[in-house]
């Protein structure tokens, strides 16, 4: 999957194409996908295969969704996380996965 951070309405930051099987957005050690704490809490929206499980109440594509909520990644799926934007799509064809940062 590939993930495209940004904040307000500032250009997204270089993408992460992510290969695990499971990813957890959030601002704790486990979160592959890591933002501030006052933007998300430690484990906020997990990724597994291609479906998505909010984990605390979120905007998805403009429309709160509550804690426990669960859907199919779409292409261009974004997840609003206070003042940051998580776009989520699939990753291209022969990108190699991100090194961690």
């Amino acid at each position: 999957m590939r993930f495209e951070i940004s904040e307000g309405g500032a250009e997204p930051l270089p993408p992460l194409d992510i290969v695990d099987d499971v990813v957890v957005i959030g601002s704790g050690p486990e979160a592959r996908v890591r933002l501030p704490a006052d933007a998300a809490r430690a484990a906020h929206v997990r990724i597994e295969g291609q479906s998505w499980t909010l984990l605390a109440e979120s905007r998805i594509g403009g429309m709160v969704r509550a804690e426990g909520d669960s859907g199919s990644v779409g292409h261009g799926m974004v997840i609003e996380l206070g003042n940051y934007r998580v776009r989520v799509s699939a990753t291209p064809m022969g990108t190699p996965a991100s090194l961690p940062r």
